[in-house]
């Protein structure tokens, strides 16, 4: 928490629910300003998945917004001339912008949550929060946390094992285990990958289901290490034998998956951060080279289907991962030694890999496949919508690197994005997805940067 006041923290450990409590990402004090809210000194605490205000000093609870419930959140420059001179410069601006609700108080509020009293506390559509810390990071990390609510409140969570959640030594116990097999198979003879699938995808439940399995992921750099081998393995594999292949190929895709589920959210963030600044250049220029890579191929598969969609499920997959490490590098604070790890020099290693450019086609190719259905009536799925948010994010990125880049993908995809997605958007892309409005905002960028990239200098 970056504002620690012993008070407020003993308060919300005795109001909120215990694993509520544990998911409290940040805490600071604040003036709020909406219609019910006149300048009012307030608190404000950042969960996985809601946004909470208590009076100050902490005394009762006042409201909790979910996620699902706020419609924008956006950084505000002024001065906040109401308050006394040493402050009014001082501060973060932050404007929430929620859904309108309902008139109708025979029915339950289940997003928004009131008072003791079951009144609801806010019935304005925008709240002001003036944090009272200017260096304070709450505004990136609630529009990270707000971002990866919406693009995954709605994926499929059937492989979560919520019985192992609460159990940290099972947990401690199960994830050496998996650690030992998975190094141990790559030492052996013979490596079959559908057991090293199942020992992934072990893995990958674990640490979607638990907070506590991450932090173990994250306490070294060994099972990143290790990935990174079995990516160099089967990306590199020659293999004649089709079904084999593909489930080399298969195997490497979950292991990005893995590492994606591993970085997903915040709840160890400053880890993760120690654990990548303590990793070699050479290291993590063979990861991005990994990343960036195609599965090898022997000519004899380079039109087989299925090897086709798992090459291209791999490149998808890289792009997930990708997007999770640019949140990481924009919203981290590097306050170790290795200062030279951060989002400019995480660029040039993408650059320097001679792939680079071949990535982003495929890259770009996979977007647009997206958007192709068979049943031009048919609307794309909250994952779709998901996968498209994250395949621009990652994309506008790679545009922002270099001219070089800009003008190569503008040149290369901007007529298929003018016909081929821009005239399916409103159609495709529901209203009702819990990401539309993001995906919507993040398609207009995209869209301004493939022009900008085409105007004559």
């Amino acid at each position: 928490m970056a504002f620690r006041d012993p008070k407020f923290e003993s308060f919300l450990k005795k109001t909120l629910p215990p694993k509520e409590y544990e998911q409290v990402k940040i805490t600071e004090a604040c003036v709020i300003v909406s219609s019910t809210e006149k300048r009012s000194h307030r608190f404000v605490f950042v969960t996985d998945k809601k946004v909470g205000v208590t009076s100050n000093p902490p005394k009762s609870l006042l409201w909790k917004i979910h996620f699902s419930e706020i419609i924008d959140i956006e950084r505000i420059y002024d001065s906040a001339n109401f308050l006394q001179k040493s402050l009014k410069d001082s501060v973060q601006h932050i404007l929430i912008k929620i859904k309108v609700q309902q008139p109708d108080n025979s029915k339950a509020v289940k997003n928004i949550e009131g008072t003791s009293s079951g009144r609801l506390a806010i019935d304005s559509s925008d709240i002001h929060m003036y944090i009272l810390n200017f260096e304070s990071h709450i505004h990136p990390l609630m529009c990270s946390l707000w971002t990866s609510h919406l693009l995954e409140c709605n994926e499929d969570d059937a492989d979560d094992d919520e019985s192992i959640v609460n159990d940290v030594n099972r947990i401690s116990v199960v994830y050496q285990r998996l650690y030992r097999n998975i190094l141990s198979m790559l030492t052996g003879s013979h490596i079959l990958p559908e057991q090293v699938y199942r020992l992934v995808h072990e893995l990958k439940v674990m640490l979607k289901s638990s907070m506590f399995a991450k932090s173990l992921f994250w306490r070294s750099s060994d099972m990143l290490v290790l990935c990174n081998k079995y990516l160099t393995l089967y990306l590199n594999s020659e293999h004649e034998i089709e079904s084999i292949r593909a489930d080399e190929i298969e195997c490497a895709s979950i292991i990005l998956e893995t590492i994606c589920v591993s970085m997903e959210k915040t709840e160890t963030l400053s880890s993760c951060q120690k654990v990548v600044q303590q990793c070699s250049k050479n290291f993590l220029t063979s990861l991005v080279g990994n990343f960036l890579s195609t599965p090898q191929l022997v000519a004899s598969m380079s039109r087989n289907r299925m090897i086709e969609e798992l090459c291209a499920e791999y490149t998808r997959s890289s792009a997930y991962v990708f997007y999770e490490l640019l949140l990481l590098l924009e919203r981290g604070v590097w306050t170790q030694n290795r200062q030279d790890i951060n989002k400019s020099s995480f660029s040039q290693m993408i650059l320097s890999n001679s792939q680079h450019l071949d990535y982003i086609d495929s890259l770009a190719q996979q977007f647009v496949v997206l958007w192709k259905t068979d049943d031009v009536q048919r609307q794309l799925t909250a994952k779709e919508t998901s996968n498209i948010y994250r395949i621009c994010f990652v994309i506008i990125h790679f545009i922002s690197m270099s001219s070089a880049i800009k003008k190569h993908i503008s040149l290369t995809f901007l007529e298929e994005f003018t016909y081929l997605v821009k005239p399916f958007i409103r159609s495709k892309l529901s209203t009702l997805q819990p990401a539309s409005l993001i995906t919507h905002k993040i398609l207009q960028r995209f869209q301004v940067a493939l022009q900008d990239a085409n105007q004559p200098r």
